[in-house]
């Protein structure tokens, strides 16, 4: 995705879209930012960019938080996602190479058009 901000008066005004993709991920970092400018929403999970000149909707497939990369479910902490791939997933090899663990720790909004 890239977009370009807008300014009116030395304050953020709205974003304008050059770029953007099917799947997007978005840093917690970025979506309290651009809530707090006003250029997106978030919910009942979709996410809103307010664009222009139009607005861009994404379905919020995964928010930050523990998932285990088998099969997806969201775990409530480590010692839980750990305890789940070690029942449901024993003796499997992590489908995520760069989480060999099994569960992978997400710090993103991710969302798909």
């Amino acid at each position: 995705m890239k977009i370009r901000r807008l300014f009116q008066g030395g304050r953020p005004a709205g974003v304008k879209l050059l770029r953007v993709g099917p799947i997007q991920r978005f840093s917690t970092r970025l979506v309290d930012q651009a809530i707090m400018d006003g250029w997106m929403s978030v919910k009942a999970g979709l996410l809103t960019l307010h664009t222009q000149p139009q607005k861009i909707h994404y379905r919020v497939t995964r928010t930050p938080g523990i998932y285990c990369c088998h099969c997806g479910a969201p775990q409530e902490h480590g010692a839980a996602a750990q305890a789940h791939v070690a029942q449901w997933h024993a003796g499997k090899l992590s489908p995520d190479r760069e989480n060999p663990s099994g569960y992978i720790q997400c710090n993103y909004y991710e969302g798909r058009r």
